[in-house]
């Protein structure tokens, strides 16, 4: 874990009021403590629509990304108080384990950001709690996920003492096909809100004492077209039966319980690929087809 550094605004803020009296006013900047140059000048924070923003204003010293420019919470997250962290250099992604809980922050665009912030809002199943995204003073976005603690990934990145790694390849093959029909099933419920996770790979995976849900939520896409539903499905089957998670022969139960439960978007999908309707098994085995 990166070592980071959270303390309270308002009491920094109190210390820096407080340390610079008369005889520091009348030093040059650059002569100013150490301490009293890392710490916001001051700082506004606004509440709506259960979402909080904190906008930081700095000195004008050197910018670095480890100062955060605007922090924006769901309400009830507990990192208001955050405003800098410390990175020896800037990084995809790092997390920070505070209070019982552990955040991940992950490196993004501000249009991603806020899409994800928002297409989330509502999403109670399947993924990862997006607690909010910060901006940094170079400009750098980076999306929050609060994490379940104890829970197992794949991705060495979010490797902490609350977030185990799990090694595929040691995975048994009833643990493989447990976790093939996991995946299916969460595929199955984001797809019910009109989302995908593209590009999935094992690492989108954190597994919980009794499920999983899907992390890393940066491809993470609304999708207006049903029909482009059912390729991403596709493509994520592909995907886990090259990874050896799945056998072909699974294919048909998943695709098969994938049509049970989006009907109208799988016959919508095969009217625009054959240009006629289809029977249920028709439309099951073309979308295996070719997997």
């Amino acid at each position: 874990m990166k070592k980071f550094e959270f303390l309270d605004v308002v009491k920094a803020a109190q210390v820096k009021k407080k340390s610079i009296g008369s005889e520091l006013e009348k030093k040059d900047e650059s002569e100013l403590p150490a301490f009293v140059k890392e710490i916001p000048v001051s700082f506004k924070r606004r509440e709506e629509d259960e979402v909080i923003t904190v906008d930081y204003n700095w000195p004008a010293l050197q910018e670095d990304n480890i100062k955060i420019k605007k922090l924006i919470l769901r309400k009830g997250e507990q990192l208001e108080g955050l405003y800098r962290i410390y990175l020896e250099k800037e990084v995809d992604s790092f997390t920070l384990q505070y209070k019982n809980a552990v955040y991940v922050f992950r490196k993004t665009t501000e249009d991603v950001a806020k899409a994800i912030f928002t297409a989330t809002k509502n999403v109670k199943t399947g993924i990862e709690n997006i607690a909010g995204y910060i901006k940094t003073v170079i400009g750098s976005f980076f999306l929050i996920s609060k994490l379940i603690v104890n829970s197992w990934a794949f991705d060495k990145a979010i490797s902490t003492d609350g977030i185990r790694l799990i090694n595929k390849e040691k995975l048994t093959s009833a643990q493989k096909k447990r976790l093939f029909d996991l995946i299916v099933e969460k595929l199955v419920e984001i797809n019910s809100v009109g989302l995908v996770l593209r590009d999935f790979t094992l690492n989108n995976v954190l597994l919980t004492n009794d499920s999983i849900v899907f992390t890393d939520l940066r491809k993470l896409r609304a999708v207006k077209k049903k029909p482009m539903l059912v390729e991403e499905f596709r493509r994520t089957l592909r995907y886990l039966i090259s990874a050896g998670l799945g056998e072909k022969e699974h294919t048909y139960g998943a695709v098969a319980y994938y049509c049970a439960a989006h009907t109208k978007t799988c016959e919508t999908w095969y009217n625009e690929k054959n240009g006629k309707d289809g029977d249920s098994y028709s439309i099951a085995s073309a979308i295996e087809e070719g997997l």
